[in-house]
């Protein structure tokens, strides 16, 4: 009888440590389960990468240089022209408008026909200005100051060539300071999710 016992408080035990071993299990199904509905559906990947923290990158962050990169690559395409400023100036300001805050489109675009009669025929080509940015960053290649939320100012010195066909009219070094905030939008049109939303300094002629 006692052997009966035995081996039927033996099978209760087994029972009992399989029922719990179960709930155990799916315990930690449904927390797999909602850390799979809870996963991102999109992912953003900054290149080149900011080496200078090594290979950590914190999720949301925008590094330093891709704000640079960012702010250079819009301003520059804006104002780079192959044949007639006149035209390609504002034609470019609409292909980039999603890169610009609301109330510096507005203004470039002002200045776009303000200065139409005088960009007629004008070829102009953008070029960052290495040395002379380092100097001004301290041998760091560019300027920029995070704000806090991804909000950066970005200080860069860039070339301005302006041609009339071949002469030559404007030779200008120049620095430029840029306010670069996110910019929440869908991302087939605006992948980078930022903006040039303004000058937090005129920019001016070296």
């Amino acid at each position: 009888m006692s052997k009966a016992k035995s081996a039927l408080d033996q099978k209760e035990k087994t029972i009992r440590f399989l029922v719990i071993l179960n709930i155990g299990l799916m315990c930690l199904l449904a927390n797999a389960h909602i850390g799979v509905m809870n996963v991102p559906k999109q992912y953003t990947f900054w290149t080149p990468p900011d080496l200078s923290v090594g290979g950590q990158a914190r999720i949301g962050e925008v590094p330093e240089t891709s704000a640079f990169n960012f702010a250079f690559t819009m301003f520059g395409g804006v104002n780079t022209w192959e044949e007639d400023g006149s035209t390609e100036f504002p034609k470019k300001l609409r292909q980039y408008q999603n890169w610009f805050g609301n109330s510096f489109l507005s203004e470039l675009q002002n200045f776009a026909k303000r200065e139409q009669s005088n960009y007629r025929n004008r070829s102009r080509q953008f070029i960052w200005e290495q040395e002379a940015t380092e100097v001004l960053a301290n041998n760091n290649g560019f300027i920029v100051e995070p704000k806090g939320n991804n909000v950066f100012h970005v200080t860069f010195a860039a070339r301005v060539i302006d041609k009339i066909q071949d002469y030559e009219i404007r030779n200008d070094l120049m620095v430029y300071h840029f306010i670069v905030e996110p910019h929440h939008m869908p991302r087939h049109l605006n992948p980078w999710q930022l903006k040039i939303s303004g000058q937090f300094a005129p920019s001016q002629r070296l």
